[in-house]
């Protein structure tokens, strides 16, 4: 038994073109009928991710001014009781 490999390899000239005919078929059906809700897909998760990224600064940016709140607070706290602190030794 005699296998020919280079017509394995080489597949003839009417069914390489019947492939590409046939994928370039496909193609333009795919594209006619997903690409316009392919796009609006991907246009509405980008604008999704956007708002969802414009969120998220604005969250940081109040936690960062909560944290910048509480430092005060804690300063002011810390303060407060070394003067209690040094009031109390004075009295005693």
């Amino acid at each position: 038994m005699e296998v020919n490999i280079v017509e394995q390899l080489f597949p003839n000239g009417l069914t390489v073109l019947t492939q590409l005919c046939s994928t370039l078929v496909l193609f333009l059906i795919a594209k006619y009928f997903l690409w316009a809700s392919v796009k609006n897909f991907l246009d509405a998760r980008a604008e999704k991710m956007q708002e969802e990224l414009a969120l998220s600064q604005k969250a940081k940016e109040e936690a960062l001014a909560d944290r910048k709140v509480a430092l005060e607070q804690l300063n002011t706290a810390s303060t407060k009781s070394e003067e209690i602190v040094s009031a109390a030794i004075q009295q005693a």
